[in-house]
């Protein structure tokens, strides 16, 4: 698993990173850690050392698990997790979330349809309108009394899915909603 960029088979942890009260822990596979340490990643000094805590298994697995939990470190800043040689690196930080939620809004945008993704907003995945879809022909499944079969509409906008280009309003639907809630 990749944590802050730096490959770990051994650790799982929030690759977000932590909020200054928030419990902090990370899993390791069970029998394999005997102790942790926590070290300023500027610095290099040693904040925390710990023993392995509870271990759980599951129904689902053959392995059993067991947690680290470094809750003690509460200022905000950047950490290295050393375990049985690998560093792992964490942030403490105010605004774990915010990252995400921006990521997350703007994917929206880059999924856009019929409209160019301008490079000023996505740098490197710029590119031009795609689709207009300002002549689309009623399918027959579509047609009705007020728009007939082979008709000719507009319909632009919208966000591509499914890694096709077809548009449908369920979802749509649920892209609005996602963005309005």
């Amino acid at each position: 698993m990749a944590t802050l960029g730096h490959p770990s088979e051994t650790v799982r942890l929030n690759q977000l990173g932590y909020y200054p009260q928030q419990e902090k822990v990370a899993v390791v596979n069970a029998g394999e850690v005997r102790e942790f340490t926590i070290v300023d990643a500027a610095t290099g000094n040693r904040l925390l050392s710990g023993k392995p805590g509870y271990t759980a298994s599951s129904a689902w697995s053959d392995r059993s698990r067991t947690i680290l939990d470094f809750s003690d470190i509460t200022v905000p800043g950047r950490y290295l997790l050393l375990v049985n040689g690998d560093s792992v690196a964490f942030e403490v930080k105010e605004k774990v979330l915010s990252p995400l939620a921006d990521a997350a809004l703007k994917s929206f945008y880059y999924q856009r349809t019929g409209m160019p993704i301008e490079a000023t907003y996505a740098g490197r995945w710029s590119r031009p309108a795609g689709h207009p879809d300002d002549k689309v022909l009623v399918h027959p499944n579509a047609a009705g009394p007020e728009r007939k079969a082979g008709a000719v509409i507009s319909s632009p906008g919208g966000w591509y899915d499914a890694g096709d280009y077809n548009k449908y309003i369920v979802n749509s639907a649920y892209s609005i909603g996602l963005m309005q809630a």
